[in-house]
């Protein structure tokens, strides 16, 4: 799929709809592994409980489901309803959320939909910046800011840890706990400490 910005953020709409681009690479085991699955090169499931999972997974690689990354499962029923409806969106993707805080300052409301889990902080402070700015936050998304994950400079690799963080993180292992806010681990749990529903009124917590 492609995601097509508007040049001019802000002038068409007063509303942006954000892709959930990390929880879809999060899921894609194309290559070999997913942060929950192993599998072959193309992309076909294998079952073995014993594989080991990833830790780290690559935005240079095709999504399952046809390229959509489950985008046509999850979220364009809305995408389709909302422009049938006569809404106006604009559109930018979670790695566009990561990498601009002044992104949310040319909108109104934020739409998130389908499945958005997986936050990186910088995601999650610019969301928080525009809440405390008047912004509106839409959530219609199970799961919603529910793990945090890591960007590399390059916005082409995610770091997601998750239940083997506290042991395996490079930024948990390196005796700073100045960073540890960083940890790819849920956001309510220890160290982090950060409970998504401080954000957006909702939990997954467990």
């Amino acid at each position: 799929k492609f995601v097509v910005k508007e040049d001019n953020p802000g002038s068409t709409s007063r509303m942006i709809y954000i892709t959930a681009e990390n929880t879809q690479q999060a899921y894609n085991y194309i290559g070999g592994k997913s942060l929950y699955n192993c599998g072959t090169p193309s992309g076909i499931l294998i079952d073995d409980p014993s594989c080991p999972v990833a830790r780290v997974v690559s935005f240079n690689r095709p999504f399952l489901r046809y390229g959509d990354g489950e985008f046509y499962l999850r979220e364009a029923p809305f995408v389709k309803w909302a422009e049938n409806q006569g809404y106006v969106l604009e559109y930018a993707t979670s790695i566009d959320l990561h990498s601009n805080p002044l992104l949310l300052k040319n909108y109104d409301v934020y739409i998130a939909v389908g499945h958005d889990e997986y936050w990186s902080y910088e995601m999650r402070k610019n969301v928080d910046d525009f809440l405390k700015s008047g912004g509106k936050v839409i959530i219609l998304s199970g799961n919603t800011m529910f793990r945090q994950v890591r960007l590399s400079d390059d916005l082409r690799t995610m770091y997601g840890y998750k239940s083997k963080a506290l042991k395996e993180d490079p930024i948990a292992l390196d005796g700073d706990p100045s960073n540890d806010y960083l940890i790819s681990f849920e956001f309510y749990k220890p160290p982090i400490n950060d409970i998504e529903t401080r954000s957006i009124g909702l939990g997954w917590f467990y």
